[in-house]
């Protein structure tokens, strides 16, 4: 329902807004400070594979979650990581959205072990 616009009413308004691009402007800087730690490096991934080049079980954002936790130190949601599943031995570059246009790669290299 809509409420008359009193003083104290606007005042809360600009506080509520002012507040919210606060928020925005933090998770944007933690957003950049986390593509400075993995912009352009490099993950090594040794996984069981059939003939060498084939992997038993495909890798998803899960796994590459975990080893960029592990290997670089950075803590990123499943979602953000954008990839199809890796399913041989190999170089990948993978994109990782940060936040609305912050965006990075990571490039992972997939070993038979």
């Amino acid at each position: 329902l809509a409420t008359q616009a009193t003083s104290g009413k606007v005042n809360l308004v600009q506080a509520q807004k002012a507040k919210a691009v606060e928020k925005l402007e933090n998770m944007k800087e933690s957003a950049m400070a986390v593509k400075e730690k993995i912009e352009g490096k490099g993950l090594t991934l040794s996984e069981k594979s059939s003939d060498g080049s084939k992997l038993y079980a495909a890798l998803h954002p899960k796994e590459l979650r975990a080893a960029i936790l592990a290997q670089l130190g950075a803590d990123i949601p499943e979602k953000q990581i954008h990839m199809d599943p890796i399913k041989t031995t190999g170089s990948y570059t993978i994109q990782i959205d940060l936040f609305k246009d912050v965006k990075s790669t990571v490039h992972v290299s997939v070993t038979a072990a």
